[in-house]
């Protein structure tokens, strides 16, 4: 959405990493381990959501602010 393509895919592939291996580690029935990767996953996960949006917000506001300069500058009026 915010041209952050390779920032969208290490975050998927770093997420989905977590999510596998603390789906192994309940599989093999090791609830520790599963607690300790999920832990440390979930921090990522809602550090990504968190980036994602601030990434959105940034590029909507550059979008704004250069659609208004834009109409400025063909209008000839200043906002």
């Amino acid at each position: 959405y915010a041209n952050h393509y390779k920032d969208g895919l290490m975050a998927f592939a770093v997420n989905g990493l977590f999510i596998a291996a603390t789906i192994a580690a309940i599989d093999n029935k090791n609830y520790a381990l599963a607690g300790i990767v999920g832990g440390i996953g979930v921090p990522f996960y809602v550090g990504n959501i968190y980036g994602a949006a601030n990434a959105a917000q940034k590029w909507n506001l550059s979008l704004s602010r250069k659609l208004r300069n834009d109409l400025s500058v063909t209008l000839n009026y200043h906002f």
